[in-house]
């Protein structure tokens, strides 16, 4: 499981949503000349929200020793600072703390046309985390049982977020099929209530389009491997 990882919001005007596009597409193509290939990036991940033109999220994981290198090399620095150009505004990158991991893997799989992704983001009381921490595990073993031994869940992986004491956030990975029936099995949803009843405030779930992604599951978003630039972004 990775040591470290991090969620990325940001936004782009939306004519120019295309030029944008470009430059996230050099900056996947720049991570993996210059960074999958030493090992240690579990994941890469750029998206757009669905229903929010304009906005994009990042999913990101590393170990602790690929984390210490990433951003440092010239190619990425630079086409990091051409998506820094198209933004509208500052940048959120939260820090998040891997409390369980299903489904990553670190090799290139295949195009992933039609899945779906997710991100949830929820809080509970900071008395209640440690509870709410134990639910998680149950969560991954009803998932166990439910959803995983079907090869519909592609990723689902949760976190702490890292100086927010009772806020925690999920990405999930389907395929069309498995979003659909994700939380419908017998044994999730008599674990999930247990987790909707620590909530205390609306839960966010947010769908995400994928573009590029390192490091997932069956999952190389664009169409050549990385470090091969021969082909457009979609």
């Amino acid at each position: 499981m990775a040591d470290i990882a991090y969620l990325m919001s940001f936004r782009v005007p939306t004519q120019n949503v295309f030029q944008a596009e470009v430059a996230l597409a050099d900056l996947y193509y720049s991570i993996g000349e210059e960074e999958f290939s030493k090992g240690g990036v579990e994941t890469f991940a750029i998206h757009r929200v669905v229903g929010d033109p304009g906005a994009y999220q990042i999913y990101e994981q590393y170990t602790n020793a690929a984390a210490g290198r990433h951003g440092t090399g010239p190619l990425v620095r630079a086409a990091w600072s051409q998506v820094l150009a198209r933004m509208v505004a500052p940048f959120e990158r939260v820090l998040l703390d891997p409390l369980g991991v299903f489904g990553l893997e670190k090799s290139i799989g295949s195009d992933v046309v039609g899945d779906e992704c997710w991100r949830y983001t929820i809080r509970v009381s900071p008395e209640d985390a440690g509870q709410l921490e134990v639910i998680f595990d149950d969560i991954m073993d009803a998932m166990e049982i439910d959803e995983f031994s079907f090869g519909e869940v592609k990723s689902y992986t949760a976190h702490r977020i890292v100086g927010d004491v009772g806020r925690y956030v999920m990405y999930e990975h389907f395929t069309a099929l498995g979003s659909g029936k994700h939380a419908t099995g017998a044994n999730l949803l008599i674990v999930g209530r247990k987790q909707m009843s620590l909530i205390v405030t609306p839960f966010e779930r947010l769908q995400l389009e994928p573009l590029f992604a390192l490091g997932l599951k069956h999952a190389a978003y664009g169409k050549t491997a990385p470090g091969s630039r021969s082909s457009a972004h979609r």
